[in-house]
C-alpha cells in the first residue's frame, strides 16, 4: 500500500462524507490526497507550531495553507517569541488577518504590537491585566475591532478587590455596516465595574450569550431605567453578594435575577458573612428563575443548604466543596432525590484522576474521613448516574450496609478506606471489569478460578477488600468509568 492511497483511507475514515471535488480527484489513478487545498488544510488544523512552519517550507502550495496554522493562536510564548523578532513591525501586520486566537498574561503587548489592524478576524480574545485604564482601553479597541467574529471574550483583573475600572460595553456592538448580530456567546468580566443600565445595554446587543462570568465586577444600582431580560444566556457565575445586592450603595435594588429568565445554571459563592433574608432570596430564585436546575458552589457558599432546601426544586445536578459536607447539607440534597442525577464535590486539581499512586487525603480534610453521611445520596437518589466524592473516604463495610438504589450509575468517583495502594486499587478493579466481561457474554470462562472464587465468597469478613470492592461495583449494570484513589478506569 502507498502512503498516498494509506492518507487517502485516512482521510475517508476521518471524513465518511467528503467533498464532490475530493471523490472525483481520487477516483483519478495516483493521486496524491495532499495536492488538495481541502486535505492540507484540515491537516493544518492537528499540527503543532514546529511542524506546521516545517510543512509551510515545503512548496509555496502548501505555505498559504500551513501557516495561517503558525498563526492561528497568540499565546505568552508567541508574544516573547514577537518581542524578540526585529522585524515584527513589518511581519505582525501581513499575518495579523491569519490570527484567531489572543490569550496572554502580558497586557502591555496590547499597547504595541497586538494593536494592528490587520488583527480583524479574532474568534477568541482571553486578557489577564492590571488594574490600568490604558490597558483596558486597548482591549476595548482590539475587541471592538473583532466584534463581528468574536465568539468568546475573557477580561481579567487581580480579584483581590473590584477596581474603579468602568467597562465600556459599546465596545460589543457589531459594526453598523456589517449587518450582523453578535456572536459572542461566552463573556468573562473579574473585577470591572459597570452601571446596571450598562449591564442591561450588554445583555441586549449580545442576543446569542450563553455563558456569563461577572466574578468581583460591580454593577452600580443607584440609577435603573433598563431591566432587560435575556432569553437566551443560560449559565452564570456571580456570588451571591452580586446577585441580591449588586450594589451596597444601594440595597434595595432587585437582583440580578431578573434579567435571566430563562437560566439553568448558577456557580455561586459568598464572598461576606453577611445574613442573607432567606426568604427574599428563595422567592427570588423561584420567581425569576424557575428553570435553575443545576447549582455548583464554590467556596464560601454559607448559606448553601438554604439555598438548595428553600430556594430550588426539581435540581438534577449539584456540585459543592469537600469541606461543605455535613448532614445538614445531604438532607437539603436529598430534597432533590427524585430528580437528582449528579453529584459532584470539587477538586483542586484534575489530574488527581490520572495518578499513578493512590494520595492521601489533605490535612485540612482528615476530620472528614470515614463519613458515611454521603451514603444517603445514593440510597436514596434512584435516578443517580454520576457520583463523584474523591476526597471522602468510606469504609467497604458502611458500603455493604448501605443498599445503593442507583440503578443507572454510570460514573463513580470514591475513596475507600485500606484501598490504599496502586496494586490494590487495580485488583479491584480488573476483578470488576473481569466480572462485567464475562456477565456481557454470559459466561464465567473468562474468570479465572480463583477469581470466580473471591467473587462469590466476597460477603464474607475474611474475603480480600478488593473482591467485596468489586462485588458491589458489578451490582451496576450501566456502570462504565470507575475511580478508586488512581486512574479512572473504563469497563
Amino acid at each position: 500500500m502507498t502512503n498516498d492511497f494509506a492518507l487517502a483511507i485516512l482521510y475517508f475514515l476521518l471524513y465518511p462524507n467528503p467533498p464532490f471535488a475530493l471523490r472525483h480527484a481520487m477516483s483519478r489513478k495516483h493521486k496524491n490526497p495532499l495536492d488538495l487545498p481541502e486535505i492540507r488544510q484540515r491537516i493544518s488544523l492537528f499540527l503543532s507550531v514546529k511542524d506546521a512552519i516545517s510543512c509551510a517550507r515545503v512548496c509555496k502550495d502548501w505555505r498559504e495553507d500551513f501557516v495561517s496554522a503558525v498563526w492561528r493562536i497568540i499565546d505568552d510564548a508567541a508574544c516573547r517569541k514577537l518581542t524578540r523578532t526585529p522585524l515584527v513591525a513589518d511581519i505582525l501586520p501581513k499575518h495579523g488577518h491569519r490570527i484567531r486566537i489572543i490569550q496572554t498574561k502580558s497586557p502591555d503587548d496590547l499597547g504595541g504590537r497586538l494593536q494592528t489592524a490587520s488583527i480583524s478576524r479574532l474568534r477568541s480574545l482571553s486578557i489577564e491585566m492590571n488594574a490600568n485604564s490604558r490597558i483596558l482601553a486597548h482591549c476595548g479597541d482590539i475587541i471592538h475591532r473583532n466584534i463581528d467574529t468574536l465568539s468568546r471574550i475573557e477580561l481579567s483583573l487581580p480579584l483581590v478587590m473590584p477596581s474603579e475600572l468602568l467597562f465600556n460595553v459599546d465596545v460589543l456592538s457589531p459594526h453598523a455596516h456589517s449587518g450582523s448580530t453578535s456572536r459572542l456567546a461566552h463573556l468573562k468580566l473579574h473585577g470591572l465595574r459597570m452601571t446596571r443600565n450598562s449591564f442591561s445595554r450588554l445583555l441586549r446587543i449580545c442576543p446569542a450569550l450563553e455563558t456569563l462570568d461577572i466574578c468581583k465586577t460591580v454593577v452600580e444600582s443607584s440609577v435603573i431605567t433598563d431591566t432587560h431580560q435575556h432569553r437566551r444566556l443560560d449559565r452564570l457565575i456571580a456570588s451571591i453578594d452580586q446577585v441580591f445586592i449588586p450594589d451596597f450603595s444601594c440595597k434595595n435594588a432587585p437582583s440580578l435575577l431578573h434579567h435571566f429568565p430563562n437560566l439553568t445554571q448558577w456557580e455561586t459563592w459568598q464572598e461576606s458573612n453577611t445574613v442573607r433574608d432567606t426568604e427574599a432570596i428563595t422567592k427570588d430564585i423561584r420567581h425569576c428563575c424557575p428553570m435553575i436546575h443545576t447549582v455548583r458552589a464554590r467556596e464560601g457558599a454559607l448559606s448553601l443548604p438554604n439555598l438548595l432546601f428553600y430556594g430550588f426544586k426539581n435540581l438534577t445536578e449539584i456540585t459543592f466543596q469537600p469541606k461543605q459536607l455535613s448532614p445538614r447539607l445531604v438532607l437539603a440534597i436529598l430534597t432533590h432525590k427524585n430528580t437528582l442525577k449528579t453529584v459532584v464535590t470539587s477538586v483542586p486539581n484534575q489530574s488527581i484522576f490520572q495518578s499513578t499512586f493512590v494520595p492521601t487525603l489533605p490535612a485540612d480534610l482528615l476530620l472528614l474521613e470515614y463519613n458515611w453521611d454521603i451514603l444517603f445520596l445514593p440510597s436514596q437518589c434512584v435516578h443517580l448516574r454520576k457520583l463523584s466524592l474523591p476526597l471522602h473516604e468510606v469504609r467497604i463495610q458502611d458500603i455493604e450496609n448501605v443498599q445503593w438504589m442507583c440503578e443507572d450509575l454510570e460514573v463513580l468517583h470514591i475513596r475507600i478506606k485500606d484501598l490504599h495502594t496502586r496494586e490494590q486499587v487495580e485488583r479491584a478493579l480488573e476483578l470488576w471489569s473481569s466480572g462485567k466481561k464475562s456477565r456481557s457474554i454470559g459466561k464465567n470462562a473468562s474468570l479465572s478460578n480463583h477469581s470466580q472464587f473471591m467473587l462469590a465468597s466476597s460477603s464474607h469478613q475474611g474475603t480480600p477488600i478488593e473482591a467485596r470492592v468489586a462485588k458491589h461495583l458489578l451490582q451496576f449494570k450501566k456502570l462504565q468509568y470507575v475511580w478508586l484513589g488512581t486512574k479512572v478506569w473504563r469497563a
